[in-house]
């Protein structure tokens, strides 16, 4: 495909787009894969380079999370200005390579420093991602563009559970990481030489609102952070949305590092059919979260966006009292998952409209990392703490439910 970027965008035939949209999609399901395959993997970790959980804790938390939240501003500011498909497409086999790295890890410090390397990589790919979204589609179809691109959020999940959970049964763990980090790799030049990059903004010029005043903040060029900043400032319901986000994934991104260890020591379920447990968990819950969320975004984002955020809460609230047994704990966490997934499609319908990448994504995703790392080790002494009750995970649920009705 050798398309000029003055030959897509607004004029991007339909299939050249769904492609784009598919393989970003797969980009973000190994952004994923990536991300929780240590999850999975941490019961094989501990045995054999014996980690205590707060090193763990530390591996799933800070390690990743302090390092992307810290460049995901600066990475997002640079696709403003620079080839956004480069940018995907390095991160890409960044954190692919870190991830293959964690396999040939001897102990806590080497892997926390791989796993410090796929934090680099993935600080780079979301913003970048967003905004070729957003400059592919126009704004009557991109909530439904972001909500299938985000399906990469459960598929992703759901397939590092399952492929790290089968690998290291049935060969090692080191492996799983080689595999899953080198498919990763061969991802690079596929999306490298066949997408490019839209013209920026095409789709707000092209089709204005008749009868609204003009937005001053679909940039033809690159916004600096002073004049970002100035129209953030004026916007409070940004800060609510991003603290919000980082209410929700204190919980969300600690639930699932911690999930199958809890599964493991609280409810006794090993190996093969853990994996297939927790992956069924993730799939089923977060992709029917997604589509609820593309759909309210639709349908309630023109005239009540407090509405469309809202109702993810409820589930979450409602799933505190589910752990009481494996099935009934599986069931409380698909409803978190889909609870939680409306209200981020939400934000995202709304972050990826009219500013530029570093601000459509970044500053939120920082708020979700920094919220994250700080209570990732902490986490693990109320899910996992001496005794190791199923009681003891309840404490921890309704924040989920808490960072929904605030983004609402």
């Amino acid at each position: 495909m050798s398309m000029t970027e003055e030959g897509i965008g607004p004029a991007a035939n339909r299939g050249y787009r769904a492609y784009v949209l598919a393989l970003l999609m797969v980009v973000y399901t190994f952004n994923f894969i990536d991300r929780q395959i240590l999850a999975i993997l941490l019961p094989y970790i501990k045995a054999e380079l014996h980690f205590t959980d707060s090193q763990l804790g530390l591996l799933g938390g800070p390690a990743f999370a302090v390092v992307y939240s810290t460049l995901a501003i600066p990475i997002a500011w640079l696709a403003d200005r620079v080839s956004r498909v480069s940018i995907v497409g390095v991160s890409l086999a960044v954190w692919s390579a870190f991830t293959a790295l964690c396999g040939f890890s001897t102990g806590f410090w080497t892997l926390f420093g791989a796993r410090m390397g796929v934090g680099v990589g993935e600080a780079g790919g979301v913003a970048p991602s967003y905004s070729l979204v957003a400059d592919y589609f126009p704004k009557s179809q991109r909530a439904r563009a972001l909500a299938f691109y985000s399906f990469g959020v459960p598929i992703g999940t759901a397939l590092g559970y399952l492929f790290g959970g089968l690998l290291a049964e049935h060969i090692n763990w080191r492996i799983a990481f080689m595999i899953v980090g080198g498919v990763g790799v061969l991802l690079f030049p596929l999306l490298k030489f066949t997408v490019k990059d839209p013209v920026r903004g095409g789709f707000d010029r092209a089709e204005p609102v008749a009868g609204a005043p003009e937005i001053e903040h679909v940039p033809t060029k690159a916004a600096g952070f002073g004049e970002v900043w100035n129209v953030l400032l004026k916007k409070p319901s940004f800060w609510f949305l991003a603290f919000g986000a980082a209410c929700s994934s204190v919980y969300g991104y600690g639930a699932a590092f911690w999930l199958p260890s809890f599964f493991q020591r609280s409810m006794g379920m090993e190996g093969v059919d853990r994996a297939l447990y927790i992956a069924g968990i993730a799939f089923i819950g977060g992709t029917a979260g997604i589509w609820l969320g593309g759909w309210l975004a639709d349908k309630l984002g023109k005239g009540l966006r407090p509405l469309s955020g809202a109702p993810g809460a409820q589930p979450c609230l409602a799933g505190a009292g589910g752990h009481l047994g494996p099935a009934s704990g599986a069931g409380a966490h698909a409803i978190d998952r889909f609870g939680q997934l409306p209200a981020d499609q939400q934000s995202g319908r709304h972050r990826s409209g009219h500013l530029p990448a570093w601000c459509r994504v970044g500053l939120s995703d920082a708020a979700f990392r920094r919220g994250g790392a700080a209570l990732f080790a902490l986490r693990r002494s109320v899910v996992l703490r001496p005794g190791g009750h199923p009681s003891d995970h309840l404490g921890a649920e309704p924040e989920e439910g808490l960072g929904g009705l605030i983004a609402g």
